[in-house]
Formats: C-alpha cells, structure tokens, sequence
C-alpha cells in the first residue's frame, strides 16, 4: 500500500496508487475503472477492492473532457433574495437533472464586475452551456461573445443583446412562483436543445 508521508497534506488517491498496491501496470487498473469486458473478473475485483480501499475518486471533469462534454450548465442571476428567482432555479434543476445534468449558479447581484468574474469562472470550468440574467445590456458583451465564439449556447432571460445571436425566454406575464419555475423550464429546455443541436436557429420564447 502506498504510504505517505506523517504530516503530508491528504493526497487524492490515483490510478497509478492502485496499480502500485496491486503490482499491475496503470492501464490494466484503467481499463478495468473503465469497464472493460476482457480483464478477467477475478482481476477487476482485486481492483475495485484496492480503488476502495484507498479511496480511489474518479476524476468526473477528466472523463468528461475526453467526451467532449461536463454536463454542467451554467447559471447566473441577479440575486438569491426572492422566492421568483428560487422557483426559476428550481425549474432549470428539475429539467436538466432529468437529463442527467448538473448546474453551477453564480450571482452576480445586478453587479456587472461579479458578473464578469462568474463568466471567466463558468468558462474556466468548462460549461456546455449558459444560462443568464444579464446584470447590465453591453457591460460584458465582450465576455459572452467569447463564449459564443468558443461554442457555449447561451440563452438570455428577460434581456436580448442586440449583438450576439442567442436563444432568450422573457416573461411578459405577471411573475408568480409557478410561473417563474415554468420560465426556468423552459429555459433549461432552450439551453439543451441548442446544445444537442447546434445548427438549429435561435429560439426565443415568451411566457
């Protein structure tokens, strides 16, 4: 087993840890993590044994890079001080949870530099998609033009930016709880579709 040295800061355990418990080479361990149908079972076992053992953490950013996805969506909204906003966020988690994705929220409290600093944060983490609130119409027109540029569907809520093409949903009606969670629906549901489907037009949606 591997041993670390006293006092050390925690080390995640690796790939390469349990071939070493184990004396196999790291790619027999990885293609047994993986699934692999031709190890031998009796193999696979002794490796999830070791992986368990030493607190083996697959590394979920890594295996989704490889696929070209994360799976996460990112949100960002002007404030967490309202049970509207509440029921929108809970209408996007309900939605992309069925989907088998995760969301990741910044709050840029009507701030356009928070808002800045939550972009280059959600970019940084690699999202497939943005969903957002715009703090201010043009402050960060730049930053999400970049991310259109690099791929990443975003969906406006309540606000279009004249200059870049992007999917939106604005509520017109009188906001209730059930509305706003509607409108979080439907939002994840715009943010999805350009994602599985990216030459389809932008789509813009009113409730």
């Amino acid at each position: 087993m591997p041993q670390f040295p006293p006092n050390s800061p925690l080390k995640r355990a690796t790939i390469k840890d349990i071939a070493q418990d184990l004396q196999l080479s790291p790619s027999t361990v990885s293609r047994a993590l993986a699934g692999d149908v031709n190890l031998r079972p009796e193999t696979k076992e002794r490796i999830y044994a070791s992986a368990d053992r030493l607190g083996y953490r697959r590394n979920r950013l890594a295996v989704s890079l490889k696929k070209g996805r994360t799976n996460i969506i990112g949100v960002i909204i002007n404030g967490l001080d309202n049970p509207y906003t509440l029921a929108f966020l809970d209408g996007i988690e309900e939605y992309l949870h069925s989907k088998g994705i995760n969301l990741m929220v910044g709050n840029s409290r009507h701030d356009p530099e928070r808002e800045r600093i939550n972009l280059r944060m959600m970019e940084g983490a690699v999202i497939d998609g943005l969903i957002i609130s715009p703090a201010d119409i043009k402050e960060n027109e730049t930053e999400m033009m970049h991310m259109k540029k690099i791929g990443i569907p975003i969906v406006f809520v309540n606000k279009v930016l004249p200059g870049i093409i992007a999917s939106s949903a604005v509520m017109e009606a009188e906001p209730t709880v059930e509305r706003c969670k509607e409108m979080g629906t439907i939002s994840a549901r715009l943010v999805m579709r350009k994602l599985e489907h990216p030459d389809l037009p932008s789509e813009h949606a009113k409730l």
